[in-house]
């Protein structure tokens, strides 16, 4: 029994990841903040993780890995990005039992301070930016001074979060299969949405040194903002990678990731520990730098990561505590 439902849960994540692949429908750009990746360490290694994932940051990367981890595990992640964006990552994981691990993931992304300003319509209609004027109950009554000139009446911020439950089984000895359920929720401005969607994972431990994964994320999910309002779609994320762990235990992987609309990525790292205290990474995500470092003191291990991107470099920080 064991044996027949692993195969149909790898062939349903292949079938999804094919399908994804083959997607010609429009993306959209709801939801891009689940498309950066968690976790220094996986980051620092170009994001090459859903083969290796090994770590509590296998929720987002690829659920089946967290039957692997073999003890409770909590993890975080925290980033400033460029043009005033943050970025936080939360998660823990723990056995159920010898075959199977459970998890809990809150992820958070904002924009804070995205300035509020007016608009009026000029003689054709179309809307420009004004500092006109204004009366107690916020009618209009006139040009300002400045007709056309921006003018900033407050802020307001851009929250999106998400809660993940992952779910990983050990189905045969070598082959594992993972699942995660999400609620996500928006607010913006006076706007709200919520939305539900899924992820579907497996991972195959070939050997000792070499290991097969493959994920799909963001199955079925879009962001309702209520009745006689939009719908965003979520483009699906499709991946499949190879961990290989080479001479001097140095550890290769590679990834091919697929958004829907987009071409697909080529997500290369290496990761070298020393002492099993002291780690080294580089990598490449679709030609992105990216290189880190880890340190580990008794159950608490922290990683650095450093990534160059088009809009600007990241660094991002996060930790690990074992339980």
């Amino acid at each position: 029994m064991n044996r027949i439902a692993a195969a149909l849960v790898v062939v349903v994540t292949l079938t999804a990841a094919s399908s994804a692949f083959a997607s010609t429908d429009s993306a959209g750009g709801a939801g891009a903040y689940l498309k950066l990746g968690v976790g220094a360490r996986a980051l620092g290694q170009g994001g090459a993780f859903t083969a290796v994932a090994d770590d509590t940051t296998a929720i987002f990367w690829n659920s089946a890995g967290l039957q692997t981890i073999g003890k409770a595990e909590a993890t975080g992640m925290h980033a400033n990005l460029n043009i005033d964006r943050s970025y936080d990552f939360l998660a823990y994981s723990s056995p159920l039992n010898q075959n199977s691990s459970w998890g809990f993931a809150y992820t958070r992304f904002s924009i804070d301070g995205i300035p509020l300003t007016k608009e009026r319509t000029d003689g054709s209609g179309n809307p420009q930016l004004t500092d006109d004027l204004y009366d107690g109950s916020g009618n209009w009554t006139g040009a300002g001074p400045g007709a056309g000139d921006v003018r900033v009446f407050g802020q307001f911020d851009d929250v999106e979060d998400n809660f993940t439950l992952s779910y990983s089984r050990k189905m045969r000895d070598k082959i594992n299969v993972g699942a995660n359920l999400r609620i996500l929720q928006q607010k913006l401005y006076d706007s709200s949405a919520t939305g539900f969607g899924m992820d579907l994972s497996a991972l195959y431990r070939y050997s000792n040194k070499l290991n097969f994964g493959v994920s799909v994320r963001d199955l079925f999910e879009k962001l309702d903002f209520g009745s006689g309002k939009r719908t965003e779609t979520i483009p699906v994320t499709a991946t499949a990678g190879v961990a290989y762990k080479g001479p001097k235990q140095i550890r290769f992987a590679l990834d091919l990731a697929k958004v829907q609309n987009e071409d697909v990525a080529l997500r290369v790292g290496a990761e070298k520990w020393f002492k099993k205290q002291y780690g080294l990474r580089f990598g490449s995500n679709d030609g992105d730098f990216s290189a880190g470092a880890s340190v580990k003191w008794s159950e608490w291990q922290f990683d650095y990561a450093y990534q160059t991107q088009e809009l600007g470099d990241i660094q991002r920080l996060s930790f690990v505590k074992r339980f």
